[in-house]
């Protein structure tokens, strides 16, 4: 049962599960009151309670998977529903896990028959094996520009910036975002904050959201930034999957299959952007900065 819990704070993929598992607790009621209560308690930019939010949510979470489950145990007098509640958490990761199998496997294909089994064995042994699924799905998105990147033995992060250097990137901001005000008065999202933008264009919010994995019940996605990536030289890199806490790259995404198909391009930079765009997907708006 503890592991459990530490599961659901340090890991995002074993988050969703647990909740998927924990309908019958309510569990959207509970964060839906607890947000009511903790709304006062806030103050500072809004990416300052944006933070300190999603840290406090967290810490709830994991307090209320605590109580929730032993209390629920006992009230069936059932020792063994605690097993079998780890156990459907466990079973919710089966198909996340195959379907990033074949998407690594599909890929690795793909760089053997364009490229060479000699090439596939070289990004192994520069960037491990744990990556190299990742690194291959790399290639077959951004074709022999990538490729040249990793021949030429590219740290990760030299590769980050080579492939956003020259492409006009996109955030996705929804029209709720406690954010967006300022950031239509100012074009500028700042630093200090784990931002994650893509390579890839999208003019409908919900191609978006699918393609991105983004939640529909946090954001409607339906504003878009638009800034040049040469800013972000030297300031960018790949994400690591589920947020970036597991230990390997997640070039497309792919962690929440809940939340949407996934497939698109990710990168994240804790620098300040200077946007050049805002526009509204769903009015036809445009902010020129």
């Amino acid at each position: 049962m503890v592991s459990v819990i530490v599961d659901y704070k340090l890991d995002p993929v074993a988050r969703y599960r647990i909740q998927k598992a924990l309908n019958d607790f309510e569990f959207k009621k509970a964060v839906e009151n607890w947000a009511e209560s903790k709304v006062e308690q806030y103050s500072g930019s809004p990416y300052e309670i944006e933070y300190q939010f999603n840290k406090d949510f967290i810490a709830f979470a994991s307090t209320f998977i605590s109580g929730g489950v032993l209390g629920l145990s006992k009230a069936k007098k059932g020792a063994n529903f605690v097993e079998g509640f780890v156990e459907g958490v466990k079973k919710r990761g089966d198909d996340l896990a195959d379907a990033g199998s074949e998407i690594f496997e599909s890929a690795r294909q793909f760089v053997r028959n364009n490229y060479s089994q000699d090439f596939l064995n070289q990004i192994t042994l520069k960037y491990g094996k744990e990556n190299t699924g990742a690194l291959a799905v790399l290639v077959k998105r951004f074709g022999d520009e990538g490729a040249d990147l990793l021949r030429q033995g590219k740290e990760l992060d030299e590769i980050a910036s080579a492939l956003v250097k020259d492409r006009v990137l996109y955030r996705h901001i929804g029209s709720e975002a406690g954010y967006l005000k300022e950031l239509k008065k100012t074009g500028e999202i700042p630093a200090g904050y784990t931002t994650y933008f893509s390579a890839d264009k999208f003019d409908d919010p919900i191609e978006a959201i699918s393609k991105m994995q983004l939640n529909d019940e946090w954001t409607d996605a339906v504003w878009v930034a638009e800034f040049d990536g040469a800013q972000l030289v030297g300031k960018v890199e790949i994400p690591n999957a589920k947020w970036n806490e597991a230990n390997y790259l997640e070039v497309l995404t792919r962690s929440f299959p809940k939340w949407g198909d996934g497939g698109a391009s990710q990168f994240i930079t804790k620098s300040d952007i200077k946007i050049s765009k805002l526009r509204n997907l769903n009015t036809g708006e445009v902010i020129d900065f």
